[in-house]
C-alpha cells in the first residue's frame, strides 16, 4: 500500500512532461502512486502518459478524462482514487528534487503534522529564485494564534507541501472545476483544520514559470475569475462558519487577495491596459462585502504600501469619495496595540545590539512612530547608494557586511524579503537573531515565539 498519492494533471505539456515524471519516478521513496490525469489534453501528452505507465507499472496510474475540467477537477479525479496516507500535488511542468517525498513525509510522520510545506525554486528562462512557501513560525502545533496566522500569512498553494488525505477528505475540501485560480477558493482553508504544520528545508519543489503558460496570458477573460475565486473562498469561510469565528482575520485575508492582488494583476502584468470596469468591480464589490476595510486592524501589517495606494485611488476613481490619501505607517505603529507590542520587543532585546533592516518606507516610519521608546543601533539596506546615508532619525545606514558585524539582533522591517535576508544573516553568523516584524505586530506570538 502506498504512503504518498501524487497527482499530476495533464493538460497540453508534452515538451516538459518528461522532467516531471523523471523528477517522480526516480524519488529516493518509492512507497508511493504516481497518478496522472490528463485533462483531455490536445497534445502528445497521453503517449508519454502511456509509455511510463508501462515502464513503472508498480507506482503509475493514468486517467484519461474525455472533458477539460482544468487543474481543479483534475485533481480531484485523482483524489478520487487516490488511496496513499499523504497527498502531493505537482503540476506537469514543474518537478522536484529526488529526496522530495522521503523528507516530506518523515517530517510528517516525526512531527504528526497534517500539512508539511517545503521552499519552492521559482524557474524562469532568466534564472531561478528561492521562495519560502510558509514563515517558520506559523509551524507546529496550531492553537488560536496560530490558526489567525494562518488565515492571514499562509498563501500557499496546492503544491511544494504534503497534505494528510484524511484532512481533505474529511472535510470536503475538494477544487473547485473549470476555472482558473482554482487553489485559490481553497487552500487558505487548509491550515484552518490543520492541527499541526510542518516545513522541511533543502529540498525543493521547481516551479516553472513558462510564458506559453495560462495565467500568464495577457488580456485573457480568465484572468478575472482570480476575483471570482476569492468571492467563492469568501463564501465557504462563511457556510463553514470560519468568518464568524475569525471576523478580522477574514476580512483581512479577503481584502489582501482579493482586492490588493486583484489591483497587483491591473498593474503588473495581467492586463495590457487597465480594464476600468474590472476595476471599478472590485471597488464596488470590496465596499459591499466590507465597507469599512481600511479599519481592519490588520491592514496596514498584511499588506503591500504600493498596493495599498492602488487601491485609495482606485476607490476615489470610482466611489466618487475625492480623499486625498496617501499610504502611511505612523498611525498604523502608533495604535495602542502595536505600540504595546513594540514595547515588549524592545523590553525583551534591552542590552543587546539591534539593527533594522530595510530603509525603504516601512522602516523609516517604524522608526518615526517608535521614536526613542525602541532603540535601533543602526539601519541595514542592501542597496549600494545609500551606505553611509543618515535615516531622517538619525541611524547611519550600513551594507550587510558591516552592519552585521555590529548586530546582535536583526529585525526585518518586510516579512516579504524574510527568508532572503534570513539566509544572508545565518551565512555571515548563526548566533545572530532574527525578528520578522510583520508577523510579530500582525500576530498575538510573543517576543521569544518570534525570534528565530
Amino acid at each position: 500500500m502506498p504512503k504518498v498519492s501524487i497527482i499530476v494533471p495533464v493538460y497540453n505539456v508534452e515538451k516538459y512532461l518528461r522532467k516531471c515524471l523523471d523528477s517522480l519516478v526516480n524519488q529516493t521513496m518509492q512507497d508511493i502512486e504516481i497518478i496522472l490525469v490528463n485533462d483531455a489534453s490536445p497534445d502528445g501528452s497521453d503517449v508519454i502518459m502511456r509509455e511510463y505507465q508501462q515502464n513503472y507499472p508498480k507506482i503509475i496510474k493514468c486517467i484519461f478524462l474525455k472533458e477539460n475540467v482544468r487543474l481543479g477537477g483534475a485533481r480531484n479525479r485523482g483524489l478520487e482514487i487516490a488511496v496513499g496516507d499523504y497527498v502531493a500535488f505537482v503540476d506537469s511542468d514543474d518537478w522536484v528534487d529526488l529526496d522530495y517525498i522521503e523528507k516530506l513525509y518523515h517530517k510528517a510522520i516525526s512531527t504528526e503534522s497534517d500539512i508539511v510545506y517545503a521552499d519552492y525554486m521559482m524557474v524562469t528562462d532568466m534564472g531561478n529564485e528561492s521562495r519560502p512557501n510558509i514563515y517558520p513560525q506559523l509551524c507546529g502545533e496550531l492553537n488560536e494564534a496560530k490558526r489567525k496566522a494562518n488565515l492571514l500569512l499562509t498563501g500557499a498553494g496546492a503544491c511544494a507541501c504534503l497534505i494528510r488525505r484524511g484532512l481533505i477528505m474529511d472535510n470536503d475540501l475538494f477544487f473547485q472545476e473549470k476555472m482558473v485560480y482554482e487553489d485559490m477558493a481553497l487552500c487558505p482553508m487548509y491550515t484552518y483544520y490543520a492541527d499541526c504544520l510542518g516545513r522541511v528545508e533543502n529540498t525543493y519543489y521547481y516551479y516553472y514559470q513558462r510564458e506559453d503558460s495560462i495565467t500568464h496570458e495577457t488580456d485573457a477573460e480568465y484572468q478575472k475569475e482570480e476575483a471570482k475565486a476569492l468571492l467563492l473562498l469568501l463564501e465557504e469561510c462563511d457556510r463553514r462558519g470560519i468568518t464568524e469565528k475569525y471576523p478580522e482575520e477574514v476580512e483581512a485575508m479577503f481584502t489582501k487577495y482579493f482586492y490588493a492582488w486583484g489591483m497587483y494583476g491591473v498593474y503588473r502584468g495581467k492586463f495590457s491596459n487597465p480594464p476600468k470596469s474590472y476595476m471599478k468591480y472590485l471597488a464596488e464589490e470590496m465596499h459591499r462585502r466590507f465597507p469599512d476595510y481600511k479599519d481592519n486592524p490588520y491592514f496596514y501589517g498584511n499588506i503591500e504600501p504600493d498596493l495599498i495606494q492602488y487601491m485609495f485611488e482606485n476607490d476615489n476613481v470610482w466611489l466618487d469619495q475625492n480623499i486625498e490619501e496617501t499610504v502611511s505607517y505612523i498611525n498604523y505603529y502608533c495604535q495602542k496595540r502595536i505600540s504595546g507590542r513594540l514595547n515588549r520587543l524592545f523590553d525583551k532585546l534591552a542590552g543587546k545590539k539591534t539593527a533594522l533592516w530595510g530603509a525603504g518606507k516601512k522602516g523609516r516610519e517604524f522608526l518615526k512612530a517608535a521614536g526613542s521608546s525602541c532603540t535601533v543601533d543602526c539601519v541595514i539596506d542592501k542597496q549600494e547608494a545609500l551606505e553611509g546615508k543618515c535615516m531622517e532619525t538619525g541611524e547611519v545606514i550600513y551594507g550587510p557586511k558591516a552592519g552585521l558585524e555590529m548586530a546582535e539582533v536583526v529585525l526585518v522591517a518586510n516579512k516579504n524579503y524574510y527568508e532572503e535576508i534570513r539566509r544572508v544573516v545565518k551565512e555571515k553568523n548563526e548566533n545572530i537573531r532574527l525578528v520578522n516584524m510583520d508577523i510579530y505586530l500582525l500576530s498575538e506570538f510573543s517576543a521569544e515565539e518570534c525570534l528565530e
